[in-house]
């Protein structure tokens, strides 16, 4: 049976309340925007912020910049609820 919407995006409110201070210290950039409606918006992420090199993976550019425990955020942020 689907999730209910309206327990998808209460879901998607707490992660974002768990989650906004510490993307606000290991990025320096509000959470908020890389958040819509649906939650993490790893593509605006990606295109805007990480901008990772030619031939490298989002996750990889990260690891290499942020570290570990960022690139366990980002994940998961992705993750469903």
């Amino acid at each position: 049976m689907p999730e209910n919407p309206v327990d998808f995006f209460a879901k998607q409110r707490q992660k974002y309340i768990k989650n906004a201070q510490l993307f606000q210290m290991i990025f320096g950039v509000p959470l908020k925007n890389y958040w819509n409606i649906a939650g993490f918006d790893v593509i605006k992420f990606d295109e805007t912020f990480v901008k990772p090199e030619e031939g490298q993976s989002t996750a990889e550019a990260v690891r290499q910049k942020y570290g570990e425990e960022a690139l366990k955020l980002c994940e998961d942020l992705l993750a469903a609820s």
